[in-house]
């Protein structure tokens, strides 16, 4: 994953979502999400029903230990009832999680004796069918502190006194038993804080860049017919029209939304 200059430093574990080939790699896929097109590049789809993605615990993949630690994601639901997890190291304590319930995003730490929760209410809403990128900072002599959009919404009790996260547990997205419904997109953990004025870049660094639009016939085998890139007016019509799943009501043959570089937001 090619990250931004605002995402650089601290990043220990970064996931695109975008591309099959790559995650199986280093990661099971387990059932079959599968990969969309999404007005910020290519995501990773989640049926809601048993899809997820397990990275294991080689080399203790995102034990963060006893020190700060931040997650970050894009995610899309329209789900407002079930349970889903977002990404999850658990099984036997301690563990972590960041999950939407309700239609609202929920953070908990949990050391094996104490367990913290946050979020979970109306302050917290994500399940809107539209594109969110949320923010969990885990300040370990303070509190844990959400944020949707670069824009901080609540904080916990204190979580000083936490004892360390450290397990054995596999780092997972979504999960087989409370399944993400929808889509997530650049996954990264940070062994630090990050301040508002970076969670803020991070979300506003996804600005559409019209210039990386193509538009493309294609056959029935699906092999290009012809490719061409945007004039002026043509992406001018398209920022105009464009909806929140990356489509457009020009009725354009296939409108392929270019997914420039792994990390990047447009």
């Amino acid at each position: 994953m090619k990250l931004n200059r605002y995402e650089q430093a601290g990043a220990i574990f970064t996931e695109s979502l975008s591309n099959l080939q790559d995650i199986r790699k280093k990661a099971a896929i387990v059932s079959n999400p599968t990969i969309v097109n999404s007005p910020l590049g290519k995501a990773m789809s989640f049926d809601g029903g048993d899809d997820y993605i397990d990275f294991g615990n080689n080399g203790n993949v995102a034990n963060i230990g006893s020190t700060d630690f931040t997650l970050s994601i894009w995610i899309k639901t329209s789900d407002a009832v079930n349970k889903q997890k977002i990404i999850r190291k658990e099984g036997i304590d301690p563990r972590f999680y960041l999950r939407v319930v309700g239609g609202n995003l929920h953070a908990l730490v949990d050391d094996g004796s104490t367990i913290i929760q946050i979020g979970g209410d109306a302050s917290t809403v994500v399940a809107d069918g539209e594109w969110h990128h949320v923010v969990g900072t885990f300040n370990v002599s303070d509190t844990m502190q959400l944020y949707i959009d670069g824009v901080w919404k609540i904080q916990s009790a204190s979580i000083a006194g936490l004892g360390t996260l450290k397990n054995n547990n596999n780092l997972q997205i979504s999960d087989a038993s409370n399944t993400f419904n929808g889509e997530i997109k650049d996954v990264t953990i940070f062994n630090r804080l990050l301040t508002l004025t970076e969670i803020s870049n991070i979300y506003n660094n996804k600005a559409f860049d019209y210039s990386r639009i193509i538009w493309n016939d294609y056959n029935i085998d699906g092999t290009t017919l012809t490719y061409s890139p945007l004039n002026s007016t043509q992406k001018t019509n398209i920022k105009n029209n464009l909806k929140s799943d990356g489509s457009t009501s020009l009725g354009l043959t296939q409108l392929q939304l270019d997914d420039f570089g792994e990390g990047n937001k447009w």
